[in-house]
C-alpha cells in the first residue's frame, strides 16, 4: 500500500469513527416527568495509539414513549438525529445549529432484555 493510500485510508477512518448513528447506553438517571434520560455509552473511543476513553455522558435524552419507563441500570439502545433537534417541532424546521450526527442529539428507542 502506497503512503497515499494509508493516508487516505486513515482519514476515511478518522471521519467513520466521528459519525455517530447508533449506541447503546446504561441509564444512569431517569426523568419519569419529562421523558428524558441520562446515559452513559458502552462503547468506548479508541485513539491511533490504542488507549480507549469514555464518550462523555449524554444528558437529558429524550426517550420514545413506546420504551416505557426505564430503571437505572437499564441498556437502552440510541437513535442519533442527523442534525441537531434543539428546535425540534410538528413542522419542518431549521435545526439552526450546524451539529451533525452528534451524541448530543441522541435518543432512546429500545431497550435491550437480558443485557
Amino acid at each position: 500500500m502506497t503512503a497515499e493510500n494509508r493516508l487516505f485510508e486513515s482519514l476515511v477512518h478518522r471521519i467513520k469513527m466521528s459519525i455517530h448513528t447508533n449506541v447503546p447506553c446504561r441509564v444512569v438517571r431517569y426523568y419519569p416527568d419529562t421523558w428524558e434520560a441520562d446515559l452513559e455509552v458502552l462503547l468506548k473511543q479508541v485513539v491511533k495509539s490504542g488507549a480507549s476513553f469514555k464518550y462523555p455522558m449524554i444528558l437529558r435524552a429524550p426517550v420514545l414513549e413506546h420504551v416505557g419507563a426505564l430503571l437505572v441500570g437499564d441498556v437502552v439502545f440510541c437513535g442519533v438525529s442527523e442534525r441537531a433537534l434543539d428546535n425540534l417541532q410538528r413542522v419542518p424546521f431549521d435545526p439552526e445549529f450546524s451539529r451533525t450526527h452528534d451524541l448530543k442529539d441522541c435518543v432512546v428507542i429500545g431497550k435491550w432484555k437480558g443485557v
